[in-house]
């Protein structure tokens, strides 16, 4: 059976469902999932201040329903947290799957970004422009995992999840024999002097706040770096 509204839907915001691959097909669904956040946030923090008397006291009743209201939002929230974590999975399961299948003469990146969207954004253009690209969302066995690859260069965040920020790792990786020598360049929206001098001091090559660059620019950024050392054709871009 023709599903007529989902028509109309794609006619008004213009998507062309029968030439979307799969790709752009998560991608769309990602945007609109991660849409729900802002209003759902606003709702449950505007029933918090009915509930508390911030625009008069409400009856007993309506703070019932005012409560109601607030837990059914915060269940959505909930869901689209773990709406994200299934999308989230499937592109690491995607790239772990995808990156020993490619050319090892490609130049591995690590990505580790608190932000999902931004790991998926830099993972396609790092592959996009000939690396191997790997996402993380933490620093968990950080060690191992750079081990068990061996990337050329690492893309580093600092506040991430987890109990490791990007301080802690860098440490970690430049006091390990095996990791000491692996390039890391910081992309941060932390863009405070100590924050910048504080990476640089503990190794990191390269500090770049994350609101003065384009994806393309970082990646050339990354590119270059690469090119200097032999590890990434001759020419610098």
């Amino acid at each position: 059976m023709e599903n007529s509204e989902g028509k109309k839907i794609c006619k008004k915001y213009k998507i062309d469902i029968d030439e979307m691959n799969e790709e752009e097909f998560i991608d769309l669904t990602r945007t609109i999932i991660s849409r729900f956040n802002t209003p759902l946030t606003s709702i449950v923090a505007y029933m918090s201040l009915m509930m508390e008397g911030q625009y008069g006291k409400p009856s007993s009743e309506i703070e019932k329903a005012l409560n109601k209201v607030k837990i059914s939002a915060q269940k959505l929230i909930d869901f689209r947290y773990e709406a994200m974590n299934i999308v989230e999975l499937y592109y690491k399961k995607k790239n772990d799957a995808e990156i020993f299948k490619k050319s090892s003469e490609k130049p591995k990146v690590f990505i580790f970004l608190g932000d999902i969207f931004l790991r998926e954004i830099y993972s396609q253009r790092f592959i996009k422009n000939g690396f191997d690209a790997l996402v993380f969302s933490n620093y968990d066995n950080v060690i191992n995992n750079v081990v068990s690859v061996n990337p050329d260069i690492i893309m580093m965040d600092i506040l991430v999840k987890g109990d490791i920020n990007g301080y802690k790792a860098m440490e970690i990786l430049k006091n390990n024999e095996k990791t000491k020598n692996t390039p890391l360049i910081v992309l941060s929206n932390l863009g405070e002097k100590e924050d910048i001098e504080k990476a640089l001091r503990l190794g990191a090559e390269k500090y770049l706040i994350m609101a003065q660059y384009t994806p393309k620019e970082v990646i050339k950024i990354f590119k270059n770096y690469l090119i200097k050392t032999g590890k990434f054709g001759k020419k610098e871009l």
